[in-house]
């Protein structure tokens, strides 16, 4: 086991779609396709059972947590420099 590294360069490698699946052509989706995330991020994607490509979105949502995190620490350190600085 170990930590996520980079989590905001793996988001940044990721490009959200909105799409309509074949046998849903009614419903509006959004998502990512398997098949970009696989050249960038293969770790994200999985096979399944009939021999296609799936995005493994259990993982996706462990590096967006990771992400916020990193993020909220930026937010910190920047609003502790704005703090010092109206001092």
């Amino acid at each position: 086991m170990a930590d996520i590294r980079t989590p905001l360069e793996t988001l940044q490698t990721i490009q959200g779609r909105q799409f309509y699946f074949k046998d849903d052509p009614e419903r509006l989706r959004y998502g990512f396709v398997a098949q970009e995330l696989e050249k960038t991020r293969p770790e994200l994607v999985r096979q399944v059972a009939d021999g296609s490509l799936a995005v493994s979105y259990m993982d996706v949502i462990a590096v967006l947590v990771e992400c916020v995190k990193e993020q909220q620490k930026e937010i910190e350190a920047l609003r502790k420099e704005v703090d010092e600085l109206k001092k």
